[in-house]
């Protein structure tokens, strides 16, 4: 299995974190693969806040999706800037 394979069907690999901010201390992947998850997640988000916008709000009890919509880009700076000083 590789790192972006699931291991339950219908669930994304981003989903395998509790928090943004552990894709990005994850040794055990590339600056590719923390990015690719990131903005996976980033658009899940951003879809979900959309439906939060016409009243199908997500019934989880997680996070609302704009507080982690915040906390993922923040991780996508973070990153951007370790590559710049790479």
């Amino acid at each position: 299995m590789t790192m972006f394979e699931s291991s339950s069907p219908g669930r994304r690999s981003y989903q395998r974190f509790a928090a943004p901010e552990d894709i990005l201390v994850d040794r055990h992947l590339r600056g590719d693969e923390r990015r690719k998850l990131l903005d996976d997640w980033k658009l899940e988000l951003e879809l979900l806040a959309t439906a939060s916008e016409e009243n199908m709000a997500d019934q989880t009890g997680r996070s609302p999706p704009e507080e982690l919509l915040r906390r993922v880009n923040a991780c996508r700076r973070l990153l951007n800037e370790v590559e710049l000083q790479d």
